[in-house]
Order: C-alpha cells, then sequence, then structure tokens
C-alpha cells in the first residue's frame, strides 16, 4: 500500500477522463448499462455491500454520496464517492473485472440514486460495440491502474503505458489445462483478470506446488525474450481469463528501453517461487471511477 492512502483515494476522485474518444465511447456505454439495469433509491444508512460479499452486480451511481471503507486500512479512514448532473461513478468494477469478493464496505451517506447491472445481463449480451465498450472500460479503469503499479511498467510513461494495454489479447481457459509446461520456449507473459493459477516447481522429488496467482499477478516475464525456457509449469486451478501479451508486440518497447531487458533477465533468473510479480495493494484506488456524461476537450 502506498504510503499515504488518503491522498492516493483525494487523487483519484479528482481525475479526468483526458480523452474524447474514450469520454465518447463510455457515455454509450452508460446509456446500455442503464436500459439494461434496474434503477432504485438508497436511504441515509443503507449498505450497498459488505466487503467480503461475493460480486454479482455492477452498479452506476447517478446521484447522492456514499461512503467506502477498506477493512484493511479503517485508520486511514472513509472515502466519498459522490455523483452530480454531469458525473456518474461506476461502483462495484472491480468486482466485475476480476469476480473476486467485495473489497470495500460501502454504504449511502445521503439518499442515492442507482442502477445496478447483473454480471450475467452483460456477460450474455452479444452486441459487438458494447463488448468492445466494456473492454475498453477494462483497459481504462483496471489494466492501466494495474500496470501503473507492478516494479517494470510502473517506469513506463503514461501515454505508452496506455497503448501497452492495447496489446493484450484475453484468453479464456478451462479448470486442469496447462498454461506453461516445464521447459517449454512459451512466447509472451500473462496479467490474471480472473480465477486462479497453480504455479508447479519439478524438483528431484516431483512436482511441487510452490505458489498460486490471483487476479493482478503477472507471470512468464522470461517469455518476452527469446528462447527462454521456463523452470516451471503453470496451470489453471479454477476457470482463468488470462490477458497476453507477445514477444513481438513487446519489440518496441524493449528496442527503445534497453533496461527493460535487464529488469527481465533479472526476473527470469529468479527462484520459481519468486517469478510471480504482483503489483501493489494502492492499485484499488487509483482506479478512476467518474465518466463524464459529455465530452470533454483533449
Amino acid at each position: 500500500m502506498c504510503d499515504d492512502l488518503s491522498t492516493l483515494m483525494l487523487q483519484a476522485r479528482q481525475n479526468k477522463i483526458k480523452y474524447s474518444n474514450k469520454c465518447m465511447i463510455f457515455q454509450s456505454l452508460l446509456s446500455k448499462l442503464k436500459d439494461m439495469g434496474k434503477s432504485f433509491v438508497m436511504s441515509e444508512g443503507d449498505i450497498l455491500c459488505e466487503a467480503g460479499d461475493p460480486s454479482h452486480m455492477l452498479w452506476l451511481l447517478e446521484s447522492g454520496k456514499l461512503g467506502v471503507q477498506l477493512p484493511e486500512y479503517l485508520e486511514d479512514g472513509e472515502d466519498e464517492l459522490s455523483a452530480t448532473d454531469e458525473l456518474s461513478v461506476l461502483v462495484g468494477e472491480l468486482g466485475f473485472f476480476t469476480r473476486q469478493r467485495r473489497s470495500a464496505k460501502v454504504w449511502a451517506k445521503e439518499v442515492c440514486q442507482i442502477y445496478q447491472i447483473s454480471f450475467e445481463m452483460i456477460d450474455s449480451c452479444d452486441d459487438l460495440a458494447f463488448q468492445q465498450a466494456m473492454q475498453a472500460l477494462l483497459k481504462h479503469y483496471w489494466m492501466y491502474p494495474i500496470l501503473s503499479k507492478h516494479a517494470i511498467f510502473e517506469r513506463i510513461n503514461d501515454v505508452d503505458r496506455r497503448a501497452l494495454c492495447d496489446l493484450f489479447v484475453p484468453i479464456d481457459m478451462a479448470p486442469g489445462e496447462c498454461l506453461i509446461h516445464h521447459g517449454e520456449d512459451h512466447d509472451g507473459a500473462y496479467l490474471l483478470q480472473q480465477g486462479c493459477l497453480f504455479f508447479m516447481y519439478e524438483s528431484e522429488t516431483g512436482k511441487e506446488h510452490v505458489s498460486s496467482m490471483v487476479p493482478g499477478d503477472i507471470v512468464h516475464l522470461g517469455g518476452l525474450l527469446h528462447a527462454y525456457h521456463a523452470n516451471y509449469e503453470v496451470c489453471t486451478a479454477t476457470a482463468v481469463r488470462l490477458l497476453h501479451i507477445s514477444r513481438q508486440h513487446m519489440e518496441r518497447f524493449l528496442k527503445t528501453r534497453p533496461w527493460m531487458v535487464d529488469v527481465l533477465l533479472r526476473y527470469s533468473r529468479r527462484p520459481a517461487w519468486r517469478q510471480i510479480m504482483r503489483p501493489d495493494d494502492a492499485y484499488l484506488w487509483m482506479t478512476n471511477r467518474e465518466i463524464k456524461h459529455r465530452a470533454v476537450s483533449p
């Protein structure tokens, strides 16, 4: 967690979407989500969710103010999410992106109007434009903050980091499948979006489970280098959704950033149980949840 969580939360609330094309995409998405969802009103003190609750719904705060409290950081106080006539606020988006349990308690600090949209309804929508907009939402609201908090990618400038998000390709796998075989020259690295991966190591006594991956973790950074042979095996513990970046897509970045090659080499030489790169917890509150109803100038 960053040293000053309160400052980070304030920065997240003050951030504005700076790219007019993204604003236009998200404006259309707002209308579609509202059409799919159900509107309801919360009275002051009503609880929207508790930390640890299963994630089944995405919410849009249309008016009012919500209080937010992460149980691990009670000493930092509560945060607030506020909507206006020109600003809607995403709530529960981390649960939608990762399908993990709720990370915070959320309650109404005043009368609030909220739209509730089920994950099932979003997943089953066969509108291509809608799904593309949801993918843009994922990249802007989850991938970019995640990459900003990883040791390698946090050193890339904002423009290139956003461009890098566009190069990741989603891959779905069933439980019990092998993603990376021991000794394999496997192309690319993976960011885990949903589910759980087991990280296995073959020792003299046999195959051992040395670690697990959860959403937000990156693995197989050595795969961004040519002729890298994994000294481990990675398999799916559950159904997973992975975001894959290939060597070819990383070449432009590596050619202009030789320091990245050195970092990748250091990571690839680590013992098998240290090959997973995990983000700083602060990414939870780096996400900009605000969506403007009208486009702004870039």
